[in-house]
C-alpha cells in the first residue's frame, strides 16, 4: 500500500463469527494504531500516565479501577489543558486500570490502559 488509510472494525468481535478475524483468512496486515493513553510503572508506588491531545475535547478527565478493566472506576484527575499525571501512593505489585475520559459535548470514554506497579 502508498499510503492509504483503511478503516478496520477491530471491534467487530463475538464468539461464533468476527468480520475481521475469520479463521479462513491467511495473510499478514501491518498497521499503526494510535495509542490515546499510556501508562508505566515509575516506582513500587507510582504511575506515570500521559495522553494525547483529543480534537475537541474541552476537559479531559484520567479514571482508575484496582479491580480490573470492569472497574468501579474512581475519578483522579482532571484538567482542560494538562495531558500527563503522576499517581502515587499506589500499592507495590498491583495493576492498575486507567481510563480516559473527555468532554466533547458530552463526556466521552476514550480509551483504557492497563499496567501494574513494580
Amino acid at each position: 500500500m502508498t499510503g492509504k488509510q483503511v478503516s478496520i472494525p477491530l471491534d467487530k468481535f463475538t464468539l461464533g463469527y468476527n468480520e475481521w478475524f475469520d479463521t479462513s483468512t491467511n495473510f499478514w496486515v501491518t498497521g499503526i494504531f494510535e495509542c490515546y493513553i499510556v501508562a508505566a510503572p515509575v516506582s513500587n508506588s507510582g504511575v506515570r500516565v500521559r495522553w494525547q491531545t483529543v480534537s475537541g475535547a474541552t476537559m479531559y478527565k484520567l479514571l482508575r479501577s484496582d479491580t480490573g478493566i470492569g472497574g468501579p472506576f474512581v475519578q483522579i484527575f482532571s484538567s482542560a489543558t494538562v495531558r500527563e499525571f503522576s499517581d502515587t501512593g499506589l500499592s507495590p505489585l498491583t495493576q492498575y486500570v486507567y481510563k480516559l475520559v473527555c468532554t466533547i459535548g458530552v463526556d466521552t470514554d476514550i480509551s483504557t490502559f492497563t499496567t501494574n506497579t513494580l
